[in-house]
């Protein structure tokens, strides 16, 4: 846990920006990751973030923006922290990443972010990112399936079944029906992972929930592209 205390200004302010190399989970992939972190530990400010930052792609245009687009979610969140923080809210932010695939020309990323700004709980966010590993360009959950499949249908059908498995439908504050066409995602080397946002459907104490769906069973609606990584 991170330790709490109070606002006392910029001139305490302790910032570390350290750049670490994480080694690419398969060589194949050519796409290596460096994890890039900043913290700042202020009175009444605790800010600490670490994000991705690509290497190795062919298009380097591309790889430029995917970069700026990580590097500038962490800026978010410091930005937001700090507003808080300037308000006189004890505040606590936080941003990590998890590295879920980097084979057979895909990579995709989760990113974890909290924030607090006082009162009973803080916020928890889940994101992915799913790019080509060859040119980087990202990948939207309708990208990864034939322009002909209701992968909406599928996909919320097997969250239903999964729902009634775990036995938690009764806890639902509102009965799922369905994803939305651009739900969150992540891929892994052998799943699809549907990411349903904190307090959509079930209470803040059930947190961000997470649905993994087996690739190999949908891998006649996937685009062709996307079955090849498979």
């Amino acid at each position: 846990m991170i330790k709490k205390s109070k606002w006392i200004g910029a001139a305490v302010c302790i910032m570390a920006l350290v750049v670490l190399m994480i080694p690419s989970v398969s060589a194949a992939s050519r796409v290596n990751i460096n994890r890039v972190e900043e913290k700042i530990e202020e009175d009444g400010l605790q800010y600490s973030a670490a994000w991705p930052k690509v290497s190795g792609l062919q298009d380097t245009d591309q790889q430029a923006k995917l970069n700026v687009r990580f590097a500038e979610s962490a800026c978010r969140l410091k930005v937001l922290a700090q507003t808080s923080a300037d308000q006189g809210n004890r505040t606590e932010a936080q941003m990590d990443f998890q590295v879920k695939r980097n084979c057979r020309g895909m990579v995709s990323i989760l990113f974890d972010e909290y924030l607090y700004t006082g009162g009973a709980n803080g916020s928890s966010t889940k994101t992915g990112a799913t790019f080509s590993a060859v040119d980087g360009r990202l990948f939207e959950l309708r990208d990864l399936f034939r322009e002909d499949a209701d992968y909406v249908s599928y996909l919320s059908s097997e969250i239903k079944k999964s729902i009634q498995e775990q036995g938690i439908q009764d806890e639902q504050i509102e009965t799922f029906e369905k994803i939305d066409v651009d739900q969150p995602f992540y891929v892994t080397d052998t799943q699809l992972v549907i990411i349903m946002p904190e307090i959509t459907y079930f209470p803040h104490s059930f947190g961000v929930l997470e649905f993994p769906i087996e690739l190999s069973n949908m891998k006649e609606m996937l685009n062709p592209e996307i079955a090849s990584c498979c």
